[in-house]
């Protein structure tokens, strides 16, 4: 009794045992990943590339036709074939008939108009003429006049001298110093010799001012005229904020243009007369002609000038022009100041020499009797009033020569640019060319036909409705052929470019194989788009069909290539693999995962190559798994 009892405690005993085995046994597996293993291959790493597309012509025509036409008919639609000559809209030729007329009228009436411009620009040349022969003749007449009165002033001055030391002579009054009345006689002619001189310099200087101000302005409002917005055209390359030269181009600009005046003014230094005859210096009347001759020239110098200038239009105000002005008289200010001051100085010289001879005479008068002394104190009086005659007019000769010769130079100025003829002209050809083209038209009926064989691409006009001034119809030139065209992105551009030889299939699973790619470019925009384009045979597809490109570009074989699903990259972006590794515990024999970096050398969405070194081709490694594998996890290989 007590030894069954015994084998029945033992027996209950092992049993506990055999059940504490399994559960443990069923732990242990629910805690281990089942993984299937594999080893690296040699195999290459192939890259397909697909993109959707479709056909597309290699050139598109424009089909147009005169614009504001009504359309009356449209014999095509888009999508549709023609061959050259169809005949694809008609338009009313009633209405052309009437374009017609109304282009000729239009085209009459502009003639008209023409004529009366060109009949305004002759009568302003002639005017213009008119007032440049009326300035000169002014002028010839004034210098004239002028040197007639000079002329005659010195002939007073020498006979009021002539009979004074007539006078002197005859009555004894002349016993005085001679020599002293000689120097200061002497004196006062040099006197005024220098004050008419200094008159003459100023008017010179004065003109000269005029002139360079003058030229500042004409080449700021060149070709063009006050506008109502107090502005003008101007064309000047160097016109900045209205500025239109820099002081140092006006002062060249006004040196230039006043060198062909101041010969009319004449230099004492120069004239070539004699030092004690101050009229020699004034201009006669023998040199009229020429003097006019050379003030016609400068306008001839500007106008070459103005005719050659390339400036760009701009604009310039009146307060800009009121500037320029400012700033050319600001640089002859100082030199107008000295030559007003040097008036000034020979004048009071004049005055204090004239005075000087005025008391010696004086003083010798007083030494003669009563009635002689009062005879040539009348003689001096007259003597001093030819002085001062002689001085006025040879300053009144020189204002009339500067003054004629300014009137002539105004005369002669150009006129404002006036491109109306040349605008009438260019507007008439153009007219006449639209005229041509509405007769063109109306001799086809109003029929516009296909230029070549091509297909309907685009209509852009409706029935009853008027032509645009666009393009009518498009059509695709099917003799240039075909063109499959499709976006890449720039991951697969690495893969494909030009020459690569792809294969197109449509919906129909019609293929075409062996195509070359004849160019890959990357878009305006967006810099990761590629367009891709191939030129496709003449038994294409239709122009608009879907198709679908596939190309497989192949790497070189590598030894090492694994599965993609067995590679992993950890926090730090470094690639690696799982293999697994055997241990012994206590347990028995176990299977752990252990990471092995890589270095991956190229992949694709299925294979990666690896380089060598690392795993050997022996090497098993983990590419599945049923849960989630980390380093040291407990693993048990799939026989399956």
């Amino acid at each position: 009794m007590r030894k069954k009892r015994l084998a029945k405690a033992t027996a209950i005993f092992f049993a506990l045992m055999l059940c504490f085995t399994i559960l443990s046994r069923a732990a242990y597996q629910e805690g281990t990943a089942v993984v299937k293993v594999g080893r690296p291959e040699n195999r290459m790493i192939a890259h397909r590339i697909t993109a959707e597309g479709k056909t597309q012509q290699n050139q598109e025509l424009a089909v147009v036709t005169e614009p504001d036409q009504r359309v009356t008919g449209i014999y095509v639609k888009e999508g549709q074939r023609v061959a050259k000559g169809d005949l694809l809209f008609q338009i009313d030729t009633d209405l052309l008939d009437e374009k017609i007329l109304y282009q000729k009228q239009e085209m009459e009436k502009h003639k008209l108009q023409t004529g009366d411009v060109q009949s305004r620009a002759d009568a302003s040349g002639a005017r213009k003429a008119n007032d440049i022969a009326q300035a000169q003749e002014n002028y010839s007449l004034n210098v004239n006049r002028a040197n007639t009165q000079l002329s005659r002033a010195k002939r007073d001055l020498d006979s009021a001298k002539t009979e004074l030391e007539n006078f002197r002579k005859t009555k004894g009054t002349s016993s005085g110093d001679s020599t002293v009345s000689q120097q200061l006689e002497k004196q006062c002619e040099e006197m005024n010799e220098a004050y008419i001189q200094a008159q003459q310099d100023l008017v010179t200087l004065q003109w000269k001012i005029e002139q360079a101000v003058n030229q500042a302005l004409q080449q700021a409002t060149s070709g063009a005229t006050l506008m109502e917005e107090n502005s003008v055209h101007t064309r000047s390359e160097d016109m900045e904020d209205g500025l239109v030269l820099e002081d140092s181009e006006f002062q060249e600009s006004a040196d230039e243009e006043t060198e062909g005046w101041e010969d009319l003014i004449l230099d004492l230094d120069q004239s070539g007369a004699s030092d004690n005859d101050p009229s020699s210096y004034i201009i006669d009347g023998s040199n009229t002609n020429q003097d006019s001759s050379i003030i016609s020239s400068p306008n001839t110098s500007q106008d070459s000038y103005q005719s050659g200038s390339q400036y760009t239009e701009k604009t310039v105000t009146q307060a800009q022009l009121d500037e320029i002005e400012k700033k050319v008289r600001a640089q002859y200010q100082s030199q107008l100041d000295a030559a007003r001051k040097k008036v000034e100085t020979a004048k009071s010289e004049k005055e204090t020499a004239d005075a000087a001879l005025a008391q010696y005479q004086q003083e010798q008068a007083s030494a003669a009797t009563s009635q002689n002394a009062q005879t040539e104190q009348q003689l001096l009086a007259n003597v001093r009033t030819a002085q001062d005659a002689y001085v006025d007019a040879a300053i009144n000769a020189n204002e009339a020569a500067v003054t004629g010769g300014r009137a002539i130079q105004t005369a002669g100025l150009p006129d404002g640019s006036d491109s109306t003829l040349q605008v009438n002209e260019i507007t008439y050809e153009q007219m006449e060319l639209a005229l041509k083209k509405l007769e063109k038209l109306k001799a086809k009926k109003g029929k516009i036909y296909a230029p070549v064989d091509g297909m309907v691409t685009k209509i852009n006009i409706t029935t009853g409705e008027k032509t645009l001034d666009t393009t009518a119809m498009l059509l695709a030139d099917l003799s240039k052929g075909y063109r499959f065209t499709a976006d890449i992105t720039k991951d697969q551009q690495k893969y494909i470019g030009t020459g690569d030889l792809v294969t197109l299939t449509a919906g129909n699973k019609t293929k075409l194989e062996d195509l070359p790619v004849s160019s890959v470019t990357v878009d305006d925009q967006d810099n990761s788009i590629y367009h891709l384009t191939v030129q496709l045979p003449e038994d294409c597809p239709e122009i608009g069909t879907a198709l679908t490109m596939e190309y497989t570009k192949k790497s070189q074989a590598y030894p090492v290539c694994v599965p993609l699903s067995a590679l992993h990259v950890d926090d730090n972006n470094q690639a690696y693999v799982l293999v697994p590794d055997e241990y012994e515990t206590i347990m028995g024999t176990e299977v752990r995962a252990r990471k092995v970096g890589v270095l991956v050398l190229e992949k694709n969405e299925s294979y990666a190559a690896l380089e060598e070194g690392t795993l050997s081709a022996q090497q098993d490694i983990i590419v599945q798994a049923d849960k989630t594998v980390q380093e040291g996890s407990r693993v048990r290989i799939s026989e399956k």
